[in-house]
């Protein structure tokens, strides 16, 4: 008896982005600073204190790069997102391409108090001001993120594990 090879067909269907929903949901889900901070006086309670936290990665090689990103509430709601992107840069660019996606929605959901941790030490120093950014795209990519932290209300800020 010989064995015949069993072809299945099947088809690929991509994922649709479901950024917008997931933001959606967790603006419905989580009330907006202020509301949240006298919902929690009126109770008794005081706001917490615990920042938002943001981890993120980046990788790149010569035919493709991308990034991603996990932001997470002080209530432990999470927030992924992956990114692909239609340019060529260095794993620094990159790591800093996704710092500054995950700041940006930080900013949207009205995070004041981030604490963001990636895998580059050298982002994350120059971040934190223990390396100087040498190269002029580092540099210009670290006064982005920089700029993102001008508000007195929110804060950055970075470990480089």
């Amino acid at each position: 008896m010989a064995l015949m090879p069993l072809v299945v067909p099947f088809s690929y269907k991509p994922r649709m982005a479901v950024k917008v929903q997931t933001l959606a949901d967790f603006l419905i889900e989580s009330p907006p600073p202020k509301e949240a901070e006298k919902a929690a006086a009126s109770q008794g309670k005081e706001s917490s204190s615990r920042p938002w936290t943001l981890f993120v990665d980046g990788a790149s090689n010569k035919t493709q790069c991308g990034a991603g990103f996990i932001l997470t509430s002080p209530e432990d709601f999470h927030i992924r997102c992956s990114l692909q992107f239609k340019f060529q840069e260095s794993n620094n660019a990159i790591e800093y391409e996704a710092l500054l996606a995950g700041l940006r929605l930080a900013k949207a959901v009205m995070a004041r108090r981030i604490e963001a941790s990636n895998d580059s030490q050298l982002v994350m120093r120059q971040v934190n001001g223990e390396y100087e950014a040498k190269k002029v795209s580092m540099a210009a990519y670290l006064q982005k993120v920089q700029g993102m932290d001008q508000s007195e209300e929110r804060r950055l800020w970075v470990d480089g594990k």
